[in-house]
């Protein structure tokens, strides 16, 4: 969908597809983050003035980029000899607990304290030109003021963290002031009986004055996610025995010195924690010089199993769901696994065959699921997605379906799927297309398919699932020079 947009920008052209490069952020992220380190550039920790920069030659490392919404985590390995490449070691993970979850615990807040749910009274006034300017102050009270306050917390030294002010639109305190006082003035009461003085939120004109603490309390869920996830990553890996080294923050939430602190006091130790210079624009100048050296990567983790739909004659362990006849459909045929290392010269290959002689193109879908290999049986199965749909069009007419075996070779090892096919027998190129914009959700798949079988049927196109129990659906992996028609089963 990217590169479609691109086209009909301008950007690129499909005459000139190379115009652009797609680079994955984790990946871009960690190259910015090693050459600013080279260059003995970070932001945390402060380097000594009469300090030379010096970069291990070969170490393994957390990229964590902690956005507004999300918080996404790879790991990699690093090495400069000969020259620099990078290797990734897990496939990336995260989570939604970036930085707007603390502004989603302040509003919720706020709503307690006034005692209206999402603001509703406030929102929802018969006024539709009032309605669009509370609507309007709202988001600028939680994304603008409150963003503002949050980030200059947060980058703040702990030792430096003072109350923070937020100033309430006169509309809200309008509609509030008289229940946000009272509100106020109980909870102060409550707190002073139970001895949190600390905890106390005054209302002073219209600025909101919160302590420490009770920022500390806004940030803490954001904290707990952040650090379940990498937990969880960073004993995955001991398992494997893989230790990291260094860790790398970068992103608008993730770049602040209060993230900083956490992962320095929480995993520090053994370990560097490292922050590079404008961490908030760590993916984007990393993904200007991952184009200049797109070879940088030497190999990447696939994020999930990946692979398609064949038929096979049925068997007494298979689904009845899925018996027509004497065979089994819609079962899941594995391409690659979810894990598994992808290196640039590895290809992996599935063997498909039209079902008559005279058949011009055969289709077959594409799936993807975040479940080991092993534990798929059927493009049914829940968790599993269609992502797309491969086309084949095929050269001159064989004498038997089995002379007109197609191999296709899929490679993973870019930012991008890439396949090309050829005839098993001849090596004749196959013109290959893989559709992603083809995905039908699955509520609708079976339906959309019924229609396209009777379109198809009318203009002499069958609908093409792989061959049945005589073919096995071949699947390998292929090692060679990159030129399709030298690469034999």
């Amino acid at each position: 969908m990217m590169r479609l947009a691109s086209v009909m920008a301008g950007l690129c052209s499909e005459e000139n597809p190379d115009r652009l490069s797609l680079a994955l952020e984790p990946e871009s992220g960690a190259i910015y983050c090693h050459e600013m380190r080279k260059r003995g550039q970070v932001a945390y920790p402060t380097p000594h003035p009469n300090s030379t920069p010096s970069t291990p030659t070969s170490y393994s490392y957390l990229i964590v980029d902690i956005g507004g919404g999300t918080v996404d985590v790879s790991a990699h390995r690093v090495s400069t000899t000969p020259t620099l490449s990078v290797e990734e070691l897990h496939h990336p993970d995260g989570n939604d607990w970036g930085g707007l979850q603390v502004n989603l615990k302040f509003s919720e807040f706020l709503q307690k304290l006034v005692g209206d749910r999402r603001f509703s009274r406030y929102l929802q006034v018969n006024d539709a030109d009032a309605k669009i300017l509370n609507r309007f102050d709202v988001d600028e009270l939680m994304n603008v003021t409150f963003e503002r306050v949050k980030k200059a917390y947060c980058r703040s030294p702990r030792d430096e963290r003072e109350e923070v002010f937020v100033k309430l639109p006169d509309s809200f305190l309008q509609e509030y002031g008289e229940a946000l006082v009272a509100s106020l003035e109980a909870k102060t009461k409550e707190l002073r009986m139970e001895g949190r003085e600390n905890e106390i939120v005054t209302l002073r004109d219209s600025i909101l004055r919160i302590p420490p603490s009770k920022m500390e309390q806004f940030l803490q869920p954001a904290v707990d996610g952040i650090t379940e996830c990498i937990d969880g990553l960073l004993a995955t890996l001991s398992n494997t025995g893989v230790e990291i080294n260094t860790i790398y923050l970068v992103g608008g939430f993730g770049g602040c010195h209060y993230i900083y602190e956490l992962f320095t006091e929480r995993y520090g130790e053994g370990r560097g924690i490292i922050v590079p210079p404008n961490p908030e624009f760590a993916i984007v100048e990393g993904a200007v010089l991952f184009r200049a050296n797109p070879g940088i990567v030497r190999s990447r983790k696939a994020d999930a199993t990946y692979g398609k739909s064949v038929v096979r004659h049925f068997e007494s362990f298979h689904d009845p769901r899925y018996r027509q006849g004497d065979h089994c459909h819609n079962l899941f045929q594995t391409i690659v696994g979810r894990g598994e290392s992808i290196r640039p010269d590895c290809l992996y290959m599935a063997v498909s065959r039209p079902l008559s002689l005279d058949q011009k193109r055969m289709h077959f879908e594409v799936f993807s699921s975040v479940k080991k290999a092993e534990e798929l049986w059927y493009t049914r199965d829940e968790g599993v997605v269609q992502i797309g749909e491969l086309v084949l069009e095929l050269p001159e007419v064989g004498r038997t379906t089995r002379d007109r075996e197609v191999k296709v070779f899929f490679d993973f090892s870019h930012t991008e799927i890439q396949v090309r096919a050829c005839e098993k027998s001849s090596k004749a190129e196959v013109k290959a297309v893989l559709d992603f914009l083809s995905a039908i959700p699955p509520g609708q798949r079976r339906k959309v398919k019924v229609q396209e079988e009777r379109v198809e049927e009318r203009d002499g196109d069958q609908k093409h699932e792989d061959e049945e129990e005589n073919n096995e659906g071949e699947r390998g992996v292929e090692r060679g020079d990159g030129e399709l028609c030298d690469l034999n089963a």
